[in-house]
C-alpha cells in the first residue's frame, strides 16, 4: 500500500533587512582613514567593510561618548542622531547647551576632506530628500526672524511639572503649592469647557482670576458647599455669569477644593513663581497641541533660556513629556497584540551631561532633574526611552546614572586621572582597559567604540562626516590675533 505524503510549505513573510548605522571609519595604525588613503579615493566608491558599523538594534542601549574638549565628540554625536534619524524610525529629543544643533535643519552644501578631516560616506543627493522629510523643530525662547524651522520654545502653565520648581520647599509646602497647581489647573480646564461666560485673557488673566478667586476663597467657608461656591459666583460675574447650572456649581467646588489646604504664604509664593516664569519667556499665552508624538527630532536650545532655574523648568517638563508618551505608547501596547506593537524608541540627546548630570547638584532644582535622569537611566529600557549623552568629566558626572551606559565611545582624553575614573566607574577590564591608554594621543575625531554596540571588542575609528550645519562655533584666531 503507497501513502501519499503531502509536504504543505509554507511562505513566511518577507523580513526587512536591519539598518546599520555607518558612524566611521576603519582605520591604519596612523589612525588613518584606510579607504582615503588610497590613490583615487572617491565619495560613495567605498565598500562595507572600509567603514565602521553598528547594528540598530544595538543602539538600543544607553550610551555614552567621553572626550575633552576639542576632540570631536559633539561632531561625533551629530553623526551618531543623523544615523539614527536617517536609517531607523527612533525619536530623538536633544538638550542642546551649546547651541550646535540650533541649525540642524540645514545641510552642507557639500562635504569634502581637508584640514577639518571630514570623510564623507555619501553625497548630499542621496540623503538630501530623506533629511528633508524628517519631521523635526527646533525651540527656542524668543527666537528671531532668522531662524529657519524654529519655533518658540513655551510651556502651559497648569500643565507644568511643578516638582522642580517646588523642591526648595518643606514638604508640607510642597504639598500645599500641589494643592494650589491643581487648583490652576483645574480652573483652566473649568474656563475651557465652559460656554457661557467669557475666558480669561489668556495666561494673566487666568494667573489673575485665579490669584483673586484663591485669596477670596480663604476669606470664606469653603466646606459650606453652595453658599461658597453662590458667593464665589456672584463676586465674579464676569467670570460666570448671572445664573449658573448644578454641573457647573459642582464643577467650581471641586476646582476650589484644595484651595483649603494652602496656606497664604504658599499662595502668594505659587502665583509669584508662575509670574517669575512669566516674565521669563517660557510660558505660553494658551494652552497648545503637544505635536510631540508626530515629530522625529526635537531639539531645545538651552542657551536661548535665560537663567538656571527656567532651564531646570525647560528641560524637566521636556524629560517629562517624553516619559510620560512613552509610558502611555506602552500602557497601550499592551492591551494589543505583539504583532502591532509599534512603538519606536526615543533618545534623549545630550552634550556636556555632567552640568545637567552632576555627582553634586547645586541647587533643589537640579537635584530634581538628576532624579528624572536616574529614573530614565534605571527603567528607561523597559518603556523604550535611552539616554545618548557625551561629556568630558566624567569624574563629575552622577556615578548612578554613569554604571547604565552600556555603549561607550572614548575619544581623546589627555587627564589619567579621568581615564582611571573611566576604568573604574565603567567597569573596564582586559583590552578595553588597556585600548585607553592610546586615547591621550588620538586626533581629532578620532576614538574607540566599546561595549555592546562594537560586539564587546574594542573597535577604533575615525569619524565620518557631519552633514548637518552645527550651530556652535568657535573664536576666529585668524581674526583676533593679530591686529
Amino acid at each position: 500500500m503507497t501513502r501519499i505524503v503531502t509536504i504543505v510549505v509554507r511562505q513566511l513573510p518577507p523580513t526587512s533587512t536591519e539598518a546599520k548605522l555607518e558612524l566611521g571609519w576603519q582605520v591604519d595604525e596612523n589612525w588613518s582613514p584606510k579607504f582615503w588613503q588610497a590613490n583615487g579615493a572617491a565619495v560613495g566608491q567605498h565598500v562595507t567593510s572600509d567603514l565602521v558599523t553598528v547594528p540598530s538594534e544595538f543602539m538600543a542601549r544607553h550610551g555614552i561618548i567621553i572626550a575633552q574638549s576639542g576632540s570631536g565628540k559633539s561632531y561625533f554625536l551629530g553623526r551618531l542622531v543623523e544615523e539614527l534619524l536617517l536609517k531607523t524610525k527612533a525619536r530623538v529629543v536633544i538638550l542642546d547647551p551649546n547651541a550646535d544643533f540650533r541649525a540642524v535643519n540645514q545641510l552642507k552644501p557639500s562635504i569634502v576632506g581637508g584640514q577639518n578631516e571630514e570623510y564623507p560616506t555619501e553625497e548630499l543627493s542621496s540623503y538630501k530628500s530623506d533629511w528633508t522629510k524628517i519631521k523635526k523643530t527646533v525651540f527656542r525662547v524668543n527666537p528671531s526672524g532668522r531662524d529657519g524651522g524654529t519655533q518658540s520654545f513655551e510651556l502651559w502653565w497648569p500643565n507644568v511639572n511643578i516638582d522642580v520648581v517646588a523642591q526648595e520647599l518643606s514638604l508640607i509646602q510642597r504639598a500645599e503649592f500641589a494643592h494650589c497647581h491643581r487648583f490652576v489647573g483645574l480652573m483652566a480646564r473649568l474656563f475651557e469647557s465652559s460656554t457661557d461666560h467669557q475666558l480669561p485673557q489668556g495666561l494673566d488673566g487666568l494667573l489673575d482670576r485665579c490669584e483673586q478667586l484663591f485669596f477670596h476663597s480663604k476669606q470664606h467657608d469653603i466646606d459650606n458647599g453652595e453658599t461658597f461656591v453662590s458667593s464665589v459666583i456672584d463676586n465674579f460675574r464676569d467670570l460666570f455669569g448671572l445664573r449658573s447650572s448644578r454641573e457647573k456649581y459642582e464643577a467650581l467646588q471641586r476646582a476650589l477644593m484644595p484651595t483649603k489646604y494652602v496656606s497664604d504664604d504658599t499662595g502668594r509664593f505659587y502665583f509669584s513663581r508662575a509670574r517669575y516664569f512669566q516674565l521669563a519667556g517660557v510660558l505660553s499665552d494658551r494652552p497648545h497641541a503637544e505635536e510631540y508624538s508626530q515629530r522625529r527630532l526635537t531639539v531645545v536650545d538651552l542657551p536661548s533660556i535665560p537663567d538656571l532655574d527656567t532651564r531646570s523648568l525647560a528641560v524637566s517638563s521636556t524629560l517629562n513629556l517624553a516619559w510620560r508618551v512613552a509610558r502611555s505608547e506602552w500602557e497601550n501596547a499592551l492591551m494589543a497584540s505583539p504583532v502591532e506593537d509599534h512603538r519606536v524608541p526615543t533618545f534623549v540627546v545630550l552634550d556636556e551631561a555632567h552640568n545637567l548630570i552632576p555627582n553634586d547638584p547645586r541647587s533643589f532644582s537640579a537635584a530634581a532633574v538628576r532624579e528624572q535622569f536616574r529614573t530614565i537611566a534605571a527603567e528607561g529600557r523597559k518603556y523604550g526611552v535611552f539616554l545618548l549623552v557625551a561629556t568630558q568629566r566624567p569624574d563629575r558626572l552622577d556615578t548612578q546614572i554613569l554604571s547604565e551606559f552600556e555603549n561607550k565611545a572614548i575619544m581623546r582624553i589627555s587627564s589619567a586621572q579621568v581615564i582611571e575614573t573611566i576604568i573604574s566607574q565603567l567597569g573596564l577590564t582586559g583590552r578595553e582597559a588597556s585600548m585607553l591608554q592610546v586615547v591621550p594621543s588620538l586626533g581629532v575625531g578620532r576614538g574607540v567604540l566599546l561595549g555592546r554596540w562594537s560586539g564587546f571588542e574594542p573597535t577604533r575609528f575615525a569619524t565620518a562626516a557631519r552633514r548637518t550645519v552645527e550651530g556652535g562655533r568657535s573664536l576666529r584666531s585668524e581674526h583676533w590675533t593679530h591686529r
